[in-house]
Parts: C-alpha cells; sequence; structure tokens
C-alpha cells in the first residue's frame, strides 16, 4: 500500500499552498472547480501535497477515490430513476390507449379516466424526468472534476514514488462521456450487472 512516511513540519509549509490542497481534497464539485481550474492549480496543488506525510497523502487520495466513486455510483443510481420514470410513462400511455381501443368509452368516461391517468401520474411523472436530468447533468459535471482530481492525485504518487492506495483497485475509471454512454446503454443490463460490474 502507502510506503513509510517522513516526519514533515506543516507550520513551514505556506498556508496557501496547504489550504489550496485541502479544498482540493476536501471538494469535488463543478461549482468549487472548473477544469481550467484544476489544470492551472496542479503545480499549486503538488506543492500543497509535497507537505503531507506519505500516510496522510495516501489518506487524501483515498478521499479522491470514494468521491470520484460516489459520484459514478450516483449517476448510475439517477440513470435507472430516469428508465424507471420513462417505463412508468410509457405504461400509462399503453393503459390509455387500450382502454380506448378496447372500451370504446363513452365521451363522458373517457374524461373520468384522463382524469384518473393524470391525477397518478403522466404530467407527475414529466416533471420528474425533468428534474432527474438536471440531477444527472449536474452530477456529470461534478464527476468531471472528481474523475480529474482522482487522476491529478495518481499522477502525483507516481512523482512522488509511491504507489497510490487504489492503484490496484480493481474500480473502472471512465470519463464522463464514456460514463453517459454507460448510462444510455444500460437499459439491457440488470440491477446486479450495473453494481458489481461498474
Amino acid at each position: 500500500m502507502c510506503a513509510r512516511f517522513p516526519p514533515r513540519l506543516l507550520r513551514h509549509a505556506p498556508h496557501h499552498e496547504l489550504d489550496f490542497a485541502k479544498k482540493h481534497i476536501e471538494h469535488s464539485s463543478h461549482k468549487d472547480f472548473t477544469q481550467e481550474d484544476l489544470r492551472e492549480g496542479m503545480d499549486l496543488l503538488e506543492k500543497g501535497l509535497s507537505w503531507l506525510s506519505d500516510r496522510t497523502f495516501c489518506k487524501a487520495a483515498l478521499v479522491k477515490q470514494a468521491a470520484q466513486q460516489s459520484l459514478k455510483h450516483a449517476i448510475i443510481y439517477t440513470t435507472w430513476k430516469l428508465e424507471m420514470s420513462s417505463r412508468q410513462q410509457e405504461f400509462l400511455q399503453s393503459l390509455q390507449e387500450e382502454q380506448e381501443e378496447e372500451f370504446k368509452l363513452t365521451e363522458s368516461e373517457m374524461n373520468i379516466y384522463q382524469q384518473i391517468v393524470c391525477a397518478c401520474g403522466l404530467p407527475a411523472l414529466q416533471g420528474e424526468k425533468d428534474y432527474l436530468q438536471a440531477v444527472f447533468a449536474e452530477k456529470l459535471d461534478d464527476f468531471d472534476v472528481a474523475n480529474e482530481q482522482r487522476k491529478q492525485f495518481v499522477a502525483y504518487a507516481k512523482k512522488r514514488a509511491i504507489a497510490a492506495p487504489f492503484t490496484n483497485s480493481s474500480d473502472t475509471e471512465l470519463s464522463s462521456d464514456e460514463l453517459l454512454e454507460d448510462s444510455r446503454s444500460s437499459a439491457g443490463l440488470s440491477d446486479d450487472s450495473l453494481i458489481y460490474d461498474a
């Protein structure tokens, strides 16, 4: 896992370097960092991380891994919520079409039935779907940040000549584009394959 760590004197570290490294470790949101911020701040991040012992750096790297994986699974969860909403909507529309055809309802009966379908869900499902799509887009932006931060930690670990604690992990690294494509093609997958193969 991590090599032995030499003691370091944090009191001699420039305050802004440590603050930036701490912010980088604790935050993985597109609201805190843009991709440009991450690229331009790489030198400052490395300077801040250089003041950490190997042990503490490894703990920080594990935080970044957990943040990235948490966002990845939030995206998968949201994808399935969107899928469920779409399937419910298709079900209600299909049910409505069948009722119209099979029973040739009178106009008054049809109005009553449409009120039931509307009350049960078609507009509500569309509202939920719109909300989930917005959440999904935001989680993808956050995932981009977390993924880039994790890559920076791996690159810095190599420079520092220590093994990042997650380099032998079975976690699959995906870009947000790959994750988005994966979520679009997940309709044929089972829950187990999404959870255990992720």
